[in-house]
């Protein structure tokens, strides 16, 4: 395990079809926030949609890069567990468009879960 700023890291199984969790939330701001927690990677942008869109672009991009320099067991470096509980049973879960891959196996995709806060000033603090 690596340690990153005070909190151990889990580096788990890469493997491709997989799931990925994207919480999206609104900062005090007014920014949009989007959040692929098994990757720990992060966008800000004026809309939800947006903040979505390049969280896809950045997620693709960051598998597809490590797939092609062979750091399979590198890819999935987890948010902290104190993101992951920000998600709570009042969390709005959806099933998002699938990220295509581009790989030479057949089964390329990441399947996206969708979180969103009902109250999204609740991750202002975070």
């Amino acid at each position: 395990m690596a340690r990153y700023h005070g909190w151990k890291q889990k580096r788990t199984a890469f493997e491709l079809p997989m799931t990925a969790t994207f919480s999206l939330y609104q900062r005090a701001d007014a920014k949009f926030v989007a959040h692929a927690l098994e990757f720990d990677l992060v966008t800000v942008a004026d809309s939800e949609k947006e903040a979505e869109q390049e969280l896809r672009a950045a997620v693709k991009l960051y598998i597809e890069y490590g797939m092609f320099k062979g750091w399979e067991k590198d890819i999935r470096f987890g948010a902290p567990k104190a993101m992951w509980d920000l998600l709570t049973p009042d969390s709005h879960i959806s099933i998002g468009a699938p990220i295509e891959i581009a790989d030479h196996r057949a089964e390329r995709r990441v399947i996206v879960y969708r979180a969103t806060k009902q109250d999204r000033t609740a991750h202002a603090a975070v």
